[in-house]
């Protein structure tokens, strides 16, 4: 049943990274062209991270839309969102039954998550910035 599980968990990661790559690489080609350009051409839907209002200069929209709730403001977010969130309970799963409770997948996700989002923020938008 678990095997099962993990299985299901993986197919939805991958379709997941092919909408992705479909809205950014091929929107125009694609059937999602007929859906909300600007939720899902992934070429410039990610401004809607941010507010637009005082553009060129990209300030969050609101509270977390540049971070943790990016997620809220695209396709392509929300499926980069379902495909590391599919793998990490694809780890996170195992990981709980091992440790004998299966109750333990969330505190296992959420350290996950804070594990691979930590160092993404700060590589993102700290290390890999030119310096001005």
């Amino acid at each position: 049943m678990i095997y099962w599980l993990i299985g299901i968990l993986l197919v939805i990661s991958g379709i997941s990274k092919s909408v992705k790559d479909t809205v950014r690489d091929h929107y125009y080609g694609s059937i999602f062209s007929k859906l909300n350009q600007k939720y899902w051409n992934g070429t410039n839907s990610w401004l809607n991270k941010y507010d637009q209002t005082k553009f060129p200069d990209l300030k969050p929209k609101f509270w977390g839309s540049t971070t943790f709730l990016a997620w809220t403001t695209d396709a392509w977010h929300l499926f980069d969102t379902i495909q590391s969130t599919c793998l990490q309970l694809a780890i996170s799963i195992p990981i709980s039954i091992l440790l004998g409770n299966l109750w333990l997948v969330l505190p296992v996700i959420a350290l996950t998550k804070i594990l691979v989002g930590v160092p993404f923020e700060i590589t993102y938008s700290k290390l890999f910035v030119k310096k001005k």
